[in-house]
């Protein structure tokens, strides 16, 4: 197979899966009418009032230090307004991290040691003592919410720089603001949820590698995202891919000897994600926060069983959560069960397909667990719902833009930033086919979707409105072509 098929694969793959959302998605808007053209009406007024406000914000006049500090202020004031005027409170999972945390925060360490919760799911107890260090200082929920708010400001501003590095000034500053106006960006700033850390540190760490920084410290933020939400294992493993890729395609010298420079460079980012992940989960061990560290999965095969179980379309389920009331008993238990469920390809290929819409293409849980039970006015909740489903279809129809385009007038350019969050899209897609499914679970990949679609509005964009490049600062690197 040559080097130019694999690359065209990917991009169709992920085009079919962004064309598959889009239609699941428009499909599964939840408004009164259920007239298409008033639909694709009120499409076209949002995109029409996007292009408008993106035209002001891309003035010449508007410089790059003057943009950057209202990005921050406008990023900042949303979600001071949100968590001050949504009432939200711990519940579920939220709940019983937050209050293990109130009680580790006056030293009972028992709370989370001997917590049956804890001893199954040892990967949650890093976001508990994150939460029980900030109680420490302030006894409150609003503390962490604040906290939500600051690094919420920090993900927004991540995306610009990334796009602004990747793309140029103008192109980062159409994603910098779409970032600052998503509704779930927003949402879950009082949601009491370890994603807003995680996606912080995995930023970070994306903006660092296209930074050119020792890929010794991207290792090390990667792992410290990991440890506060596993999945960004299929970050790692994306990057690991990325790197793999762009060496095959743009090997220019002796094959032997840039091989020894991507072996290196592999083991750098893998020795110190790896070593990270180890010494903190040993660190938890001999501090006795945790019995058995934070690696030891005492139930790995559960959110698979769960994710096969096509009772509950991939969902929760409580029969098979029962099962892990004996952990000794449970994978001898599961297995059995996951090669059922994998037997029938029929039921299965159904189950898959169903799981797909209600993973990517509903709506987003986030005004559930930001609103609980305190819904004073419901239009408001609905309006923010649909407003959110919106906002997703221009995501997904500017990102498949962008893919359409860049192959048009560029090939599939193996140099292309953008081929990395193709690799970690294709990868969560994949893993939450079978895995237990949410879709709280996409908050963590949203800025790869922005970031994508703000590429193909600003494409789209500059060739309408035939605006020029915008001078960069001088202390900014060219962007990566």
């Amino acid at each position: 197979m040559s080097k130019k098929i694999i690359l065209y694969l990917l991009y169709f793959f992920s085009i079919l899966v962004f064309s598959k959302l889009i239609y699941h998605v428009f499909l599964s808007l939840e408004e009164n009418t259920p007239i298409l053209l008033v639909k694709w009406v009120k499409i076209f007024l949002v995109l029409s009032s996007a292009f408008v406000l993106f035209k002001l914000i891309n003035n010449r006049k508007i410089s790059n230090l003057f943009f950057g500090v209202f990005l921050v202020l406008f990023s900042l004031s949303l979600r001071y307004w949100w968590i001050f005027n949504v009432n939200t409170e711990p519940i579920s999972d939220f709940s019983v991290m937050f209050h293990s945390a109130q009680k580790l925060m006056t030293g009972n360490i028992s709370a989370v040691r001997d917590n049956p919760y804890f001893i199954k799911y040892p990967s949650n107890i890093p976001f508990t003592a994150y939460q029980a260090i900030i109680l420490f200082f302030s006894n409150s929920v609003l503390a962490l919410k604040i906290l939500n708010v600051i690094f919420g400001t920090l993900i927004v501003w991540l995306v610009y720089k990334i796009s602004k590095l990747i793309s140029g000034g103008p192109t980062g500053r159409i994603t910098g603001l779409i970032s600052a106006l998503y509704p779930p960006l927003i949402i879950y700033s009082s949601v009491l949820t370890n994603q807003t850390l995680s996606i912080f540190f995995m930023l970070l760490a994306i903006w660092m590698y296209f930074r050119k920084k020792n890929l010794i410290y991207v290792g090390a933020v990667l792992a410290l995202a990991n440890l506060i939400r596993p999945t960004i294992t299929v970050f790692f493993i994306g990057l690991f891919v990325f790197m793999i890729l762009t060496f095959i395609f743009e090997n220019k010298i002796d094959f032997f000897k840039s091989g020894k420079i991507l072996f290196l460079n592999l083991g750098k980012l893998a020795g110190s994600y790896f070593l990270v992940l180890m010494l903190l989960s040993f660190s938890f061990q001999w501090l006795e926060i945790s019995k058995h560290g934070l690696l030891n999965d005492p139930i790995p095969s559960y959110k698979l069983l769960v994710g096969l179980n096509p009772k509950t379309i991939g969902h929760y389920s409580t029969e098979d959560a029962s099962l892990t009331d004996n952990l000794d008993t449970f994978e001898e238990n599961a297995k059995p069960l996951i090669k059922e469920r994998l037997k029938d390809k029929t039921k299965l290929r159904t189950l898959l397909d169903e799981k797909f819409i209600k993973m990517w293409a509903k709506k987003d849980a986030g005004t559930y667990w930001a609103f609980t039970s305190n819904i004073k006015n419901k239009n408001d909740f609905e309006f923010i719902t649909l407003f959110e489903q919106y906002f997703y279809i221009f995501l997904i129809g500017m990102g498949i833009i962008f893919i359409l385009l860049s192959l048009k007038f560029q090939g599939a350019s193996p140099l292309s930033p953008y081929l990395l969050f193709y690799l970690i899209i294709l990868g969560f897609v994949l893993i939450y086919s079978v895995y237990e499914i949410q879709s709280r679970y996409r908050y963590e990949i949203y800025p790869l979707f922005i970031l994508i679609a703000g590429a193909g509005f600003a494409k789209l964009f500059f060739k309408t409105s035939h605006l020029g490049s915008i001078r960069s600062d001088d202390n900014e690197i060219s962007p990566i072509k």
